[in-house]
C-alpha cells in the first residue's frame, strides 16, 4: 500500500461542488489525504472535499475496480505504545452496489473488510500499537465511477484508560 511519494498540487473541480481534483498519486492534507494511482491499477481519477477528521469526502469520477488503487489515509494518531485503542469511523456511501472497502490501522497491519451500503456506514477496528506509528488507511480501489465516500465521524478510544481522544462530530 502507500504507492509512490510523489504528491501533486490539487487544482478546482467542476464535478463536485465544494470538491477539489486530486493529483496523480498522493494529495497530501491536513486530517486525510487521498491517492488516486499513476502508471498502474487503471488510472483512476477523482476529487475530495478537505476537512476535519470527522468531515471529509472522497469523489470517484473514473473507478477502476483495484484493489489499492483508490485509498485514504489519516493523520499520524496520537497513541501511546502499549495501549488498545478502538478507531470507528462513520460515512455516508451514494451507491446501492455495495462494493468491498477495507479499513486498517497501517502500523499494526489489523484490518476488517467492508461491504458499503448506500447511506449510513460505520468501520472500526482495535489494534494495540507497537511503534508510534498509528494511521487509518482505507483501500477505496473497487469504488465506481460516480462514487461518493463522506466521512461524517471519526472516534479515537483508548481502550487502556478508556478516554476517547479524538471526538466524533455530527
Amino acid at each position: 500500500t502507500g504507492g509512490a511519494a510523489e504528491t501533486t498540487t490539487p487544482t478546482s473541480s467542476t464535478t463536485m461542488p465544494g470538491y477539489s481534483v486530486a493529483g496523480a498519486n498522493w494529495t497530501e492534507l491536513s486530517n486525510w489525504s487521498v491517492y488516486f494511482a499513476s502508471g498502474w491499477g487503471g488510472d483512476p481519477t477523482g476529487s475530495y472535499k478537505d476537512g476535519s477528521l470527522s468531515d471529509f469526502g472522497v469523489y470517484v469520477e473514473k473507478g477502476v475496480s483495484a484493489a489499492w488503487a483508490i485509498q485514504m489515509k489519516s493523520k499520524i494518531l496520537d497513541t501511546v505504545v502499549g495501549h488498545t485503542y478502538t478507531v470507528k469511523v462513520n460515512a455516508t456511501y451514494n451507491k446501492s452496489d455495495a462494493p468491498s472497502i477495507v479499513f486498517k490501522d497501517e502500523g499494526t497491519q489489523v484490518s476488517n473488510t467492508y461491504n458499503l451500503a448506500n447511506g449510513n456506514n460505520t468501520f472500526e477496528i482495535e489494534f494495540t500499537p507497537t511503534a508510534n506509528n498509528s494511521q487509518i488507511f482505507f483501500d477505496l480501489g473497487m469504488l465506481p465511477s460516480g462514487a461518493n465516500l463522506v466521512i461524517t465521524g471519526f472516534t479515537l478510544t483508548d481502550k487502556t484508560e478508556e478516554t476517547t481522544t479524538e471526538k466524533e462530530t455530527v
